[in-house]
């Protein structure tokens, strides 16, 4: 294998890691809670987009294969400057957990939580939110209405138990 190949698949492997990371967490339930590796996709998919598409088109010598391979990252360009790097960037701060609401007696990783995120100069956000943290990085969020009471909340949770 040549180097070009061989450095044209490690950049597209952490390309594509990073734009699926990137899509989960802002469409899906899924959401990253470690700041560093959060940040890592949010800063990643920014300069890599068009580095990529950059190396694409310089080093590929068929037409038909720089077409091809520019696409998916000249779509995440222009989806980036659709929605504008800046705002990228402030919604990359991952939320911190203010105060534990409910915590589940049957499984130690479902919770209720008040979050806060840090937007920097725009201030917080803040929301309360059903988790259940797969690993120390990642979590599934499903938000809470306000007119939830704490007793609702507790039998969210607290299945009757069959004997």
């Amino acid at each position: 294998m040549t180097n070009k190949k061989c450095i044209s698949q490690v950049l597209n492997s952490i390309f594509l890691l990073t734009l699926l990371l990137f899509v989960l967490d802002v469409f899906t339930v899924f959401e990253i809670k470690n700041q560093p590796i959060k940040s890592f996709v949010y800063i990643g998919i920014i300069a890599l987009a068009p580095l990529i598409l950059i190396w694409h088109l310089w080093f590929f010598k068929s037409s038909k294969r720089k077409i091809i391979n520019a696409m998916l990252p000249l779509l995440t360009l222009i989806g980036i400057l659709f929605v504008g790097p800046i705002e990228i960037l402030f919604s990359s701060s991952s939320w911190k957990t203010q105060k534990v609401l409910y915590q589940s007696e049957n499984t130690f990783f479902n919770k209720t939580e008040i979050q806060t995120q840090d937007v920097g100069a725009l201030g917080t956000n803040k929301r309360t939110v059903e988790v259940a943290y797969l690993t120390n990085w990642f979590m599934i969020v499903k938000p809470i209405t306000k007119s939830v009471s704490n007793d609702t909340i507790k039998s969210r949770f607290n299945k009757p138990k069959i004997k």
